[in-house]
Formats: C-alpha cells, sequence, structure tokens
C-alpha cells in the first residue's frame, strides 16, 4: 500500500508502506505513470491533472495517479 508523506518544504510524495494492509475504507489506487524524469511521463501528468487529478511523485522515481475506485 502507498502512504503519502509531507516534505519539509510542504510537498508530498509517496512511500510504500509494508506493513499496511488493504481494507474496504481505502476509495482508489495509486498506479504508475511512468519514470519521473522522462518527458512523456510529464506529459501525462500534465493531461491527468487538468483532468483533476492527483499527481504525485513516489520514492521509486516514478509518478503516480490516485484512480478512485467505488
Amino acid at each position: 500500500m502507498w502512504s503519502l508523506r509531507e516534505k519539509e518544504d510542504g510537498s508530498f510524495y509517496l512511500t510504500f508502506d509494508h506493513f499496511r494492509r488493504y481494507s474496504n475504507s481505502f476509495r482508489g489506487i495509486w498506479e504508475l505513470i511512468g519514470a519521473a524524469d522522462n518527458a512523456y511521463t510529464q506529459f501525462a501528468v500534465r493531461v491527468n491533472q487538468s483532468q483533476g487529478y492527483l499527481c504525485c511523485p513516489d520514492d521509486k522515481n516514478g509518478m503516480r495517479v490516485l484512480v478512485l475506485t467505488e
């Protein structure tokens, strides 16, 4: 499971939490878009953010988008 962490400058990033278990109270999953330093990934992030999706870097140099589920 992924957890949001806050940096000292106020920005956020995702970190993989090995001990967090999945439960029915979770409403979404963090899907990998691609490597954070890739131009195609940055384009996909801009497109997703323009549509209102939350995108966030993770601790493995990737970018992820929050996909909500029912």
